[in-house]
């Protein structure tokens, strides 16, 4: 598998956010199979040594969440940002023969993967995927919608805790890999 579905959960909205979390998990959209899975917690103070922002919308946005989501707020077991993004990189050379065939699935062109990027500029680790094997969930799913009249990312029941990074990586990769499939079907080409 070559596929990564990457999810964060923020402090922000802008490039430049805090990463409290992230998540991932290796993919075929082809087929649906989920593989190996990541998931590291993240010190708000490592992120804002490193000048990454903390949003007041956001931190008010997540004090309307569920107490399970809210939990990555204080979590005892989180990192410093430069650790989880080290610990994320060896993951993705463990787990593939070629990082510069990795392609990396992030939830809109300008969230997750270029908030990480940006935290991986900023800690000066390299980047583990190349920036032309990025992809975009939300242009997948407009997509699915349009040329073929479904919304798998509301038909799939959500499963674990929502605004949990990892949680949010598989079921995104779960209704990527539907439409990715119907697709395929579409064209009469096989998934």
């Amino acid at each position: 598998m070559n596929n990564v579905m990457l999810d964060i959960e923020t402090l922000g909205t802008s490039k430049n956010a805090a990463i409290i979390s992230i998540g991932a998990v290796f993919f075929n959209p082809a087929t649906g199979e989920l593989g190996n899975e990541f998931y590291k917690t993240i010190r708000q103070d490592s992120c804002e040594t490193i000048g990454l922002e903390v949003d007041a919308s956001t931190l008010k946005w997540w004090s309307e969440q569920s107490e399970e989501a809210r939990a990555v707020l204080n979590c005892p077991n989180a990192t410093h940002i430069a650790l989880a993004l080290n610990d994320f990189y060896l993951w993705i050379k463990e787990n593939t023969t070629a990082t510069k065939h990795v392609e990396i699935w992030g939830n809109g062109s300008s969230f997750d993967c270029a908030i990480v990027d940006n935290a991986y500029r900023r800690c000066a680790i390299c980047l583990p995927w190349r920036y032309a094997n990025e992809r975009d969930v939300r242009t997948i799913v407009a997509l699915g919608r349009e040329l073929l009249q479904i919304d798998p990312k509301y038909a799939f029941p959500f499963v674990g805790t929502a605004h949990n990074a990892l949680a949010d990586a598989k079921h995104q990769a779960t209704y990527v890999s539907h439409i990715y499939q119907a697709l395929a079907k579409k064209c009469g080409g096989a998934a």
